[in-house]
Parts: C-alpha cells; sequence; structure tokens
C-alpha cells in the first residue's frame, strides 16, 4: 500500500521538529549559565538525605524551649523553597538538633526565636529576639546561630544575589563584619563559633554580643541588629557612625568602671563552660572608635585626644598606661606632655595585633576638691550645694570625677589636711575630698575615715554604722538604670544580684513595719508579715534540732552545705521533713517519706504543723494561692527588694529570697533565680506532693512536678 504524499511530508516536520528541540536543549545546557550564586546546576541542587543538624543557639544563650527552624534555601537568589523542618533547644545551654531533614537544595536558612540569657545583666530576657544563621549542609551537621551569623546573613545573601559564590560570599561577608567592630584575623566560621569556647574567634563573638547588647532592651536590640545588618548588606561597610560611636561611648564606661569583670562574672555564673578572653576586643571597639589605636610598649606615657568629634567624650583625653588607655585625670601620671601630633598618628595606625586579655582596672585616684573648713560643720545636704565638690550634677556622676574649676580651687590653701583626728566632727554621713585628692566619711561611731568606696561620694552620703541596712538608689549610666545600693559594715554594696556577703537583714524592705515571732524551740526570731487577714512569716525556716526532729538530719541543709548560708536564706527541706512525717507515724500510724507519697487531706488533722513552731503551719496550696492573688498577682510585690536582679519592691513584706533548692542528685540550683516552697497538699493517686515557685520569669505559681527529695524552703503561717 502507498503512502500518501502528505503523511510523508508530516513525518518529515515531526522529525525535524524533534531534532530542532534536542538542539536547543543542548545549546542552552551549553552556556555557563552559573545561577547568581556563581554555582553551576550540580552544585546549586546538591540533595541532602535523612541528616540530623544540631548546635547551639546564642545571644546569651537561647533558654529551654526556644523554637529553632530549618528553612531549605534555592542555589540562585537564597529564596526560600518552602520547605522547612522544626526544632527547639533542648536545655538553657541553647543546644538543638533536628533530624530527618530532606532537601534538594543543600543550602538551609536556620532560624531561632527565643528567650535568651543577658551576658550584660546576668539575667533572662524579658522579650524573645530572633537570630539567624544561612549554611551549606553539603558536608556539614553542626551549624551553630549567633549574633555574627545574624549580622553577616543579609550581607551574604546580597553577595549572592550578586553572582557571587556562595562560599566566596560567606567568607567576604565575615571579614567585613569583623572588619566593621576593627578586628582582623583569621578565624574559624561564624557557624563554628560559641562563647564558650576559648579560641580568638569567639572569644570576639562574645565581645560584640555584649556591645550589642549593651544596656539595650530586647525590642532596642532587635532594631539595632537590624540597623546594622541593613546598612552592612549594601556595601559591606558599617557607616551608621552615630549607632557606632553610642557603642563606643558605652564600652569606654564600661571599661574604666571596670564593669566588664562583672559581665564577665554573669557568664561564669551560668556554669555552661568556659569564658574566652572577651575584654579585650570589646576595648579595642572604643580605642580604634576614638582613633586612639592600641596601647603598646613603645607608646607608653602617650597622650591623645579622643579623635571622635561626635562622641560624648570628645573633649576627653587619654593616656597610655601599661596596656591600656585611661582617662588623663584619672592617671597616676600628671607631669606628662601631650605626644606630638606625627607621633600620635603614627601609634594610632599601628596594626590591629594582639592585646592582652586582661581586664581594665578603675583607677581609685580622686581629683581634689575646693572643700573647705567652713564646709565641715555643715549638714550634707548643705555641702551639696555649697561647695565646688557638687557643683554640677555631672561632677557627681558614678565615676570620681569633677570640673576643671573644681581641681584648679583645689590648689589653694582652703582645703583641708592634716591628721583626721585633729578635724572638726561634722553630721553623720558627711563625705569630703582633701587636699591630697582623698576621699572622707564621717562617722559617728569613730569619727573621720577613709571612704571604702566611691559610692560615698555619687551618694553624697557614707556608708555609716548608724544607716546599717539602709537603701539608697544611684544611676548607673553604664547599663543605663538605677542600681540599688544597700550600707551594711561601712560600705555600700551593689544588692540588686544575690549576694551571700550580705546578711538577710539587708534584703528587707525598710519601709514595711513587721511584726516579729520568737520560735519557742531554738529562740529563733523572725520577721513576719500580715497579708489578708493571715500573719505569715517574712523569712525562710531555719530550724535544725535533730535531737528533737531526728529526721531533720539528712534531710535538711544549708545551701551549699555552707553553714552561714542558713543565716540568710534558711533550710532546704525534703517533703519528708517539711511534714515532720515522724511524728505523723506516730500519731497518725500514715507513713509519708522520700519512697511513701502520702496523702494527707482528711487523714490528719488540719492544719498540718509540720517543721513549723508551735501555733503556726506549714501552708497550704491554697493559702499560697490567696496569699499570691492578695499581692496582686505580680511578682515585684512579693519579691525581697533586693536579690533577684530585676524590678521588686516587696510591697507587702512577704520578701521571698531567690534561695535556691537541692534536686534530688544532691545538687544545689537556682539561687539568685528562683524560690522554692513546700506546701501541705497532696492529691489523691499523686505520687508528688505540691510545691509552689517563683523566678525572675516564671510567675508565682503551685505545681506538683518535683521528687519528694528535693529540697526546698519552708514558709510557715501563724494558725
Amino acid at each position: 500500500m502507498k503512502k500518501s504524499k502528505t503523511s510523508v511530508f508530516g513525518f518529515l516536520r515531526f522529525i525535524c521538529l524533534q531534532i530542532f528541540l534536542c538542539l536547543l536543549i543542548v545549546s542552552c545546557g551549553d552556556k555557563d549559565d552559573k545561577g547568581a550564586g556563581g554555582a553551576t546546576e550540580e552544585t546549586k541542587g546538591i540533595a541532602i538525605t535523612d541528616k540530623e543538624v544540631a548546635g547551639v543557639s546564642q545571644k546569651g544563650p537561647f533558654l529551654t524551649g526556644s523554637l529553632v527552624h530549618l528553612y531549605e534555601l534555592n542555589g540562585i537568589d537564597f529564596i526560600q523553597t518552602g520547605k522547612s523542618f522544626a526544632g527547639k533547644t533542648n536545655s538553657d545551654k541553647g543546644d538543638f538538633s533536628i533530624s530527618k531533614i530532606n532537601l534538594k537544595s543543600q543550602y538551609a536558612l536556620l532560624e531561632a526565636h527565643g528567650y535568651y540569657r543577658n551576658e550584660v545583666t546576668g539575667s533572662k530576657s524579658v522579650s524573645q529576639i530572633t537570630l539567624n544563621a544561612v549554611t551549606d549542609l553539603e558536608n556539614r551537621d553542626r551549624v551553630n546561630i549567633n549574633l555574627l551569623t545574624h549580622l553577616a546573613y543579609e550581607r551574604i545573601r546580597e553577595l549572592v544575589q550578586s553572582d557571587e559564590d556562595v562560599s566566596a560570599a560567606k567568607e567576604q561577608s565575615e571579614k567585613e563584619v569583623f572588619s566593621s567592630f576593627y578586628i582582623t584575623g583569621d578565624f574559624a566560621q561564624f557557624e563554628d563559633m560559641d562563647i564558650f569556647n576559648g579560641g580568638e574567634g569567639d572569644a570576639a563573638l562574645l565581645a560584640i554580643s555584649v556591645l550589642m547588647q549593651g544596656a539595650r532592651s530586647e525590642a532596642e536590640l532587635s532594631e539595632l541588629l537590624a540597623l546594622y545588618a541593613n546598612d552592612v548588606a549594601v556595601d559591606g561597610t558599617w557607616d551608621d557612625e552615630e549607632l557606632k560611636v553610642d557603642i563606643a561611648d558605652w564600652a569606654e564606661a564600661v571599661c574604666l568602671k571596670d564593669r566588664f569583670a562583672g559581665i564577665r562574672k554573669n557568664v561564669e555564673n551560668w556554669g555552661f563552660g568556659r569564658v574566652p578572653s572577651f575584654e579585650k576586643y570589646a576595648m579595642r571597639f572604643w580605642w580604634y572608635n576614638y582613633g586612639l589605636g592600641l596601647c603598646e610598649l613603645k607608646r607608653q606615657g602617650e597622650i591623645k585626644k579622643n579623635q571622635n568629634t561626635i562622641s560624648k567624650n570628645a573633649d576627653v583625653s587619654y593616656i597610655c598606661e601599661g596596656e591600656f588607655w585611661h582617662r588623663l585625670e584619672d592617671s597616676s601620671s600628671s607631669t606628662v606632655e601631650e605626644s606630638s601630633s606625627s607621633q600620635k598618628d603614627e601609634s594610632s595606625s599601628s596594626e590591629n595585633t594582639e592585646s592582652s586579655s586582661s581586664v581594665l582596672e578603675s583607677s581609685s585616684s580622686v581629683v581634689p576638691s575646693s572643700s573647705s573648713k567652713e564646709d565641715f560643720s555643715s549638714s550634707s545636704e548643705e555641702l551639696s550645694s555649697s561647695n565646688d565638690m557638687s557643683s554640677s550634677s555631672e561632677n557627681m556622676s558614678s565615676s570620681v570625677e569633677f570640673s576643671s574649676s573644681s581641681v584648679e580651687a583645689s590648689s589653694s590653701s582652703d582645703c583641708y589636711s592634716g591628721d583626721i583626728s585633729t578635724w572638726p566632727t561634722a553630721e553623720d554621713g558627711m563625705v569630703v575630698v582633701d587636699c591630697d585628692a582623698k576621699l572622707y566619711v564621717y562617722d559617728e561611731s569613730d569619727g573621720w575615715r577613709s571612704s571604702t568606696t566611691e559610692y560615698d561620694l555619687e551618694l553624697k552620703m557614707g556608708c555609716t554604722v548608724k544607716r546599717n541596712f539602709k537603701h539608697a538608689t544611684v544611676y548607673d549610666e553604664v547599663f543605663a538604670r538605677d542600681e540599688v545600693l544597700v550600707c551594711f559594715d561601712r560600705k555600700w554594696s551593689t544588692a540588686e544580684r544575690w549576694n551571700w556577703d550580705l546578711p538577710k537583714e539587708a534584703y528587707f524592705n525598710e519601709n514595711i513595719d513587721y511584726g516579729t515571732m520568737t520560735d519557742s524551740r531554738d529562740g529563733h526570731v523572725y520577721r513576719t508579715t500580715m497579708i489578708g487577714g493571715q500573719v505569715w512569716m517574712a523569712e525562710n525556716l531555719n530550724y535544725y534540732d535533730v535531737d528533737a526532729m531526728p529526721e531533720l538530719d539528712g534531710l535538711s541543709w544549708c545551701y551549699g552545705m555552707v553553714g552561714a548560708h542558713c543565716d540568710v536564706t534558711g533550710r532546704l527541706y525534703t517533703w519528708s521533713a517539711a511534714i515532720d512525717s515522724v511524728r505523723l507515724f506516730k500519731e497518725y500510724g500514715i507513713q509519708c517519706g522520700t519512697d511513701s507519697p502520702c496523702v494527707l487531706k482528711g487523714v490528719v488533722e488540719e492544719p498540718l504543723q509540720g517543721v513549723c513552731p508551735v501555733g503556726w503551719h506549714l501552708p497550704t496550696k491554697d493559702e499560697f494561692i490567696a496569699m499570691r492573688n492578695l499581692t496582686g498577682s505580680k511578682n515585684k510585690k512579693m519579691k525581697t527588694v533586693f536579690g533577684w536582679g530585676d524590678e521588686a519592691d516587696d510591697e507587702f513584706g512577704i520578701s521571698l529570697m531567690p534561695a535556691g533548692m537541692r534536686n534530688n542528685e544532691g545538687y544545689f540550683l537556682d539561687v539568685r533565680n528562683f524560690a522554692y516552697f513546700w506546701t501541705s497538699t497532696g492529691k489523691e493517686g499523686e505520687s508528688r506532693p505540691r510545691h509552689c515557685f517563683l523566678g525572675h520569669s516564671a510567675n508565682f505559681t503551685c505545681v506538683d512536678n518535683r521528687p519528694l527529695y528535693i529540697g526546698m524552703s519552708v514558709r510557715c503561717v501563724m494558725d
């Protein structure tokens, strides 16, 4: 059978079309199309199969339960593909892991969102923040999310979208971020850094985390991070000079007031690992921002003025002593002439080499005032307005400084000197600076004496015997907040965070008219307070008589096994000791102990005395909740004024202390952070009794999720 001419031509057209399409595909495939990331088609789409990714999320460490997401990115412009995987942090160290990850592209964005530990304050954040990290998972199963990965992300994305190879984009952006903080050198990748490792990059990470945090709230920090990221993304440079100098001015104040030591202590107290030498990188930031450069051996004694004209310290001169820059007026050198411009310019351009990691020690020298003999008999208030020592509020900042006019006046013969035993009497607490730049306080108990702290001058009032346990507040410009002080043993001490060196009396609200009760068993006197018609102990029970209550031996402890701690926070009791299980067995025949949970309601006579004194009892859960509700359900109204590191006013005088606990493995935990209390309440069928707790960000609540062998505080209520 013959084929028609039409069918033959149709077949030929079909064949030609197929050949054309094949040639077109080959032609397109031969083009050097690497995509926006400079990657080949192969590297743009390397599949990731059944991978597990782990790491840590850190500003300071993100808290337990913070959300961690992994989002797939395409290899062309780093846009999310819509595929994601979720996880959470496993502990307060910020550690996380995400498993069973399957991706078409090896590029991913990791995002951490939650509360974190603030390095500057040592406390947990009030609000949540979000940090990002971008990674290539082809040969990696560990990725850390931190401040540096976040700062670099937008810049990496910009470079990739401009046809830069991904690995080259990451390397370039990381160098640019470090350069913006005056840091150069060879470091690990940002996603490998950890503030609890000992490397130089880890130290730089912690330094930048501290600098960016400053005295900022979480909202202010998030805004700063966004401003930085958007600025640097454009051309790799940080051009916002006002933001930079604001950070530099804060760092200068922290450095010269030796506050880096407190920040280091905060991080060490978390107990998560070694704290690297971050101080040198933080100090270097303000040194270079001010145009000072490094303080090296060849520059000893060199004086240089702050070159940053928009700094609030623009008129301040600094002198190189040892390895650090000091303010000239605080320096031990007073006769050094200012170095030549050529020497200063040469030194300030020195390469950014390694410097000591030790913390700058604040100067203890004091600039003299023009206090006259006549002023000594004045009241403290009169002194504040009559002499040059307090001629302006600026002169009474948190550092011991005076205006130039007062310095000049001190050279006259009107200031006081000589044997202090010959000085006239004055009002208790009066503060003066003599001709030799030494600070003195008048104490009615023993006359004139040397000052023990710069707070005497800042408050214009010395801590004296008469003022023991009095409270005071000063404005802390470093942390941009009020700092609470307490007078004890002739010294003003910071009491915002817990301090075992202070007696319990220092933590009570001095504006509350507390009652008292005496425990007839041992003569111990306790403060009391009235809340809603009930009389509560205003401090934790500290009863320990193993002859009268043998079960207290081995079932109650002082925090950390330090006897003096019981004098401050009372004892920590197991539930068995708190309810006096031995007496319950004798009187009711019921076994309640560390291995024998029991229900007391309806079985024993209420209220349950337990370990409390006669006429007092162990509170029920309902009594605790009623007390909480009567105080307005606000944590700050229940906390001691001092010790928690956050806002508290102890309005009703219940004075709950962050006394911590002893866990069932014998470790002492959570002092400074939590208060735990046993109740006499349990539910039938439950293996654990109720306890109540209060934390920094945890509202006062009562739960039943602790083993019986836990050591907790006891508060007693009058029957």
